[in-house]
């Protein structure tokens, strides 16, 4: 966990804010709620760009338990809701 930690504070602070901002951490907490999950790490993860974004839905299929269909709506919804700030960092 360290290892992922140590290389998202190395991102622009711009960066690391857009995904770290309060409004960003209540809409997280929420979709860890609803999917029952701990997300802070994926998301980490998508931001040192270790996970694409275009495979986590196999990532969440294969390390989170979630359906293949369960796996679509979140990324879908991470997408949408926590990503779409840093879209063109991350190549979308």
């Amino acid at each position: 966990m360290f290892d992922y930690l140590q290389q998202f504070n190395k991102l622009p602070k711009e960066l690391r804010e857009k995904v770290s901002s309060p409004a960003v951490m209540d809409v997280l907490l929420s979709l860890e709620k609803k999917y029952n999950l701990n997300l802070a790490m994926l998301v980490m993860k998508i931001m040192i760009k270790q996970l694409l974004l275009k495979n986590l839905p196999a990532y969440l299929v294969a390390n989170m338990g979630l359906s293949p269909n369960q796996a679509e709506f979140l990324s879908k919804e991470l997408k949408e809701k926590i990503f779409f700030s840093v879209a063109t960092y991350l190549g979308l």
